[in-house]
């Protein structure tokens, strides 16, 4: 479970059906990628988005942050491992001019064909 969380560590999570949403500053919102839960949340500081993702592991009593600085047209994925087999469950968090937005992702490499 440890190597889901460091995996999601180095990203973000959101529970929301297929739609993306928008998130406002110092508004946090509930989220959920897999079976990891947290939240996230920014702060503006000078020209950028000062994000701020709390996840954590329903069998785990510990949680991690993640931080990340957006720029305007910069972007974070945050990604929590699938077990063996599965697909990986991910989310992308995008900065587009004042608007923050997080919107969930498909994994991709289940569709290639790799022999």
């Amino acid at each position: 479970m440890k190597t889901i969380l460091l995996a999601a560590a180095a990203t973000l999570v959101l529970s929301m059906s297929a739609s993306a949403e928008d998130v406002s500053a110092l508004h946090g919102r509930h989220v959920t990628v897999g079976d990891v839960n947290g939240s996230v949340y920014y702060t503006e500081v000078s020209d950028e988005f000062a994000v701020v993702a709390t996840l954590s592991s329903g069998d785990s009593d510990r949680s991690i942050r993640t931080r990340a600085n957006l720029r305007d047209g910069q972007s974070m994925t945050v990604e929590v491992p699938g077990r063996s087999g599965a697909n990986t469950d991910m989310v992308t968090i995008s900065r587009t001019g004042d608007t923050l937005t997080i919107e969930p992702q498909a994994d991709l490499r289940a569709a290639l064909d790799i022999k």
